[in-house]
């Protein structure tokens, strides 16, 4: 699968609009970023989708763990990830992008 170019977001997740015309492009990184902040159930028609970034950092859970969870997130949504790495949660890497 290509890159997937879609509707753009802006910084605070609105419809990004230039010219009076939506801003469509390559969301790769949008897309990740969707997945990584939601929870899941938030998507209503998958309700499994989601990482809930924020849980894992107010939680006991480890690094480890949410690195398995991102994995097999972005596997599902159809990426392929080449690496995540970190030894916390600030130097987390994240390389992935779709086949």
């Amino acid at each position: 699968m290509a890159s997937p170019i879609d509707i753009l977001l802006d910084e605070n997740f609105d419809i990004k609009v230039e010219n009076g015309d939506f801003v469509v492009g390559d969301a790769t990184l949008q897309n990740q970023q969707l997945i990584l902040i939601s929870q899941k159930g938030e998507f209503k028609e998958n309700p499994l989708v989601g990482v809930g970034i924020r849980n894992y950092l107010l939680d006991d859970a480890t690094i480890h763990e949410m690195h398995q969870d991102i994995q097999k997130q972005f596997a599902a949504d159809g990426m392929n990830v080449a690496e995540i790495s970190g030894e916390t949660w600030n130097t987390t890497i994240i390389n992935a992008e779709y086949e």
